[in-house]
């Protein structure tokens, strides 16, 4: 027999049988020869004896294996309650599926995010839980093609897609897709968010660069990029039309009544104007009491017309500030905008020219 130094408690097993084996083969070796006087007492003493102490041997180590995996097993409960608190305190949802795509784990964000209960979801369709009906047949192309082909290409990066709650209604999610591979499966967890809030902020930033504050109107910024891919597009039969006007009372009014005053007079023409322009075109404050119409496929001569509605408006206008009521009039200027237009400044240069010398 070969005891494999790794196999403990085999020896502990046999150790005992060895042990006695080889006293009953000394006392039959010393009562045939009769070389010593031993009282078979003694002998049956010492067989107890020894018995005793490898019975207490073998429950020792016994013990010691017993708590060894104890210890094993604590630690793997710890190592369980560790992850389980790192999954549920994280930000991001956590959402498991296997090849099926069925829902194997739900972290507690994505109990907040989508409206459901870990218990409700697992073993579910992913797709017909949190993913939008126009969505469904995507996702599981998608998840075909990774259990045909194991390409973690596609995985590799954030994208932005579409979830849907409890109750059906979808949001903005940003969603990254790890495959996990074990000795007996493979799966894959999503990480993921919602970007609702930082889509809003994303565009009210986007909005308030391309809007003046104080009208709500497209700033002067915004109105260049429009005329610039308007004389991008031109061609020999397009035709459009700029106004530039330039309010002549403003300054009396900021003077004699503060800025206050002189905002709330912009906010109000704005508002005035603004609501006779006609979809498609494009009117900005380019800054101070300078504002522009950009008028598209619109003649010269229609533009002047639109002109001399807009200063007719302006000059019926009145101004009321505490006591005091004020007229406002403008000074305006009317280019074309042609394939001989070449740039901004062209368009933007000559239409100030205009209503200077009108002026």
């Amino acid at each position: 027999m070969i005891l494999k130094p790794n196999n403990a408690l085999s020896f502990i097993t046999w150790s005992p049988a060895i042990f006695w084996s080889l006293m009953m083969v000394t006392a039959f070796v010393w009562d045939f020869h009769d070389s010593q006087q031993i009282s078979l007492d003694i002998i049956y003493a010492a067989f107890w004896l020894s018995g005793l102490l490898f019975i207490l041997i073998t429950f020792r180590r016994l013990r010691e294996q017993q708590q060894q995996q104890e210890d094993i097993n604590l630690a793997l409960l710890n190592s369980e309650a560790r992850k389980d608190e790192i999954m549920n305190s994280t930000l991001d949802c956590i959402i498991s599926i296997d090849q099926d795509g069925c829902i194997m784990e739900f972290n507690t964000a994505a109990e907040k995010t989508f409206g459901y209960l870990r218990d409700q979801v697992i073993g579910k369709d992913l797709a017909e839980t949190i993913v939008p009906a126009n969505l469904r047949e995507q996702h599981r192309a998608g998840l075909k093609f990774q259990s045909v082909t194991g390409n973690d290409i596609t995985l590799s990066k954030r994208m932005e897609s579409t979830g849907m709650r409890a109750d059906g209604s979808t949001f903005p999610i940003e969603i990254a897709i790890t495959r996990n591979k074990t000795d007996r499966e493979i799966f894959y967890t999503a990480f993921l968010r919602d970007i609702t809030e930082s889509k809003q902020l994303h565009s009210q930033l986007l909005y308030q660069t391309k809007h003046d504050r104080l009208t709500g109107l497209i700033n002067r910024y915004e109105f260049e990029n429009i005329l610039n891919n308007l004389l991008k597009s031109i061609n020999d039969d397009t035709h459009h039309a700029l106004i530039y006007l330039d309010l002549d009372q403003f300054k009396v009014v900021n003077d004699n009544c503060g800025h206050g005053a002189g905002d709330c007079l912009l906010q109000e023409l704005a508002n005035v104007l603004h609501s006779k322009v006609t979809k498609g075109d494009s009117f900005a404050r380019l800054g101070g009491d300078e504002f522009g119409l950009l008028l598209t496929h619109r003649s010269i001569e229609a533009a002047t017309q639109v002109a001399q509605q807009m200063l007719t408006e302006i000059e019926d206008y009145r101004f009321s500030w505490e006591d005091m009521i004020f007229t406002v009039g403008a000074s305006m200027g009317v280019v074309s905008i042609d394939k001989n237009t070449l740039t901004i400044r062209d368009v933007l240069g000559n239409a100030c020219l205009l209503y200077t010398s009108d002026a």
